[in-house]
């Protein structure tokens, strides 16, 4: 399975925001103007994988 890599320079120049453990930017391709995904910075295969302070990070850049 393909990670997003927060070090990769083509996706740390589109960051638009990011907290300690999670970080957002916008997709290549669109399904609606705005649409931004929302990864954590350690690579998981499955959500249920994501630490407790790593879901609430997302959450909270979800929110702002």
């Amino acid at each position: 399975m393909d990670y997003f890599d927060i070090n990769d320079p083509a996706i740390r120049a589109k960051i638009i925001i990011e907290n300690e453990k999670a970080f957002a930017f916008p997709t290549n391709i669109p399904i609606v103007p705005g649409h931004t995904l929302i990864c954590p910075k350690r690579p998981v295969s499955r959500i249920d994988e994501l630490l407790i302070d790593e879901r609430n990070a997302i959450f909270d850049l979800q929110e702002r």
